[in-house]
């Protein structure tokens, strides 16, 4: 591939410093922001299920099972994938630039798909 010489020439590592910013910021923003009606909906489910004294145990653990997993996939997306991937970037960009855009092209695409 030819190299492009002048003003708007770029290096991995610069391109990958701009896409870690865009990329952190976008990702974080929107897995918090569409993360809120869950936050809330776990959080009545928790008080239905204290208020609810006949329910089974069995059903019971299955509920909680449930919620435990909700409660850490949230904790996954409050720091995406996507966030993780792009600041593993920043890391790459100075020693191994190759590695970083495609470190930075993962983070695109995770964020992409919200994860």
């Amino acid at each position: 591939m030819p190299v492009r010489w002048g003003a708007s020439r770029q290096s991995a590592a610069q391109r990958g410093a701009q896409e870690h910013a865009r990329v952190g910021t976008n990702a974080a923003t929107s897995a918090v922001m569409s993360s809120q009606p869950v936050h809330d909906a776990v959080e009545k489910l928790h008080a239905a299920l204290a208020d609810s004294p006949t329910l089974t145990p069995e059903l019971r653990a299955e509920l909680e099972r449930v919620l435990r997993d909700v409660e850490r996939a949230l904790g996954h997306r409050e720091n995406p994938l996507a966030v993780r991937a792009s600041e593993l970037t920043a890391r790459f960009e100075a020693n191994h630039p190759k590695l970083a855009e495609s470190i930075a092209a993962l983070a695109r695409a995770l964020a992409g798909v919200g994860i």
